[in-house]
């Protein structure tokens, strides 16, 4: 429906509603994700240098990870 970004060979994952990105430079992207536009939502550096590995979520950890870093991000609903 769209196309918009510039994300190299990133990875995709999609959750509630958002597609997270891991771009091939390592940052992280938080794309809303709905058929009428590309609305980039937040983007930060997540691992230095290339990555093409996916993203994962389990019990609310994000993690990320290239060949030779890995970043744990937690990104449960605060209570």
């Amino acid at each position: 429906m769209w196309k918009g970004g510039r994300y190299g060979h990133g990875q995709v994952l999609l959750a509630s509603g958002h597609l997270l990105i891991t771009t091939e430079r390592g940052q992280l992207v938080l794309v809303r994700a709905t058929p009428e536009s590309h609305q980039e939502v937040a983007a930060l550096p997540a691992v230095s240098g290339r990555t093409w590995n996916n993203p994962a979520i389990a019990e609310g950890i994000l993690l990320v990870r290239n060949d030779r870093q890995a970043v744990a991000f937690d990104i449960r609903p605060q209570t």
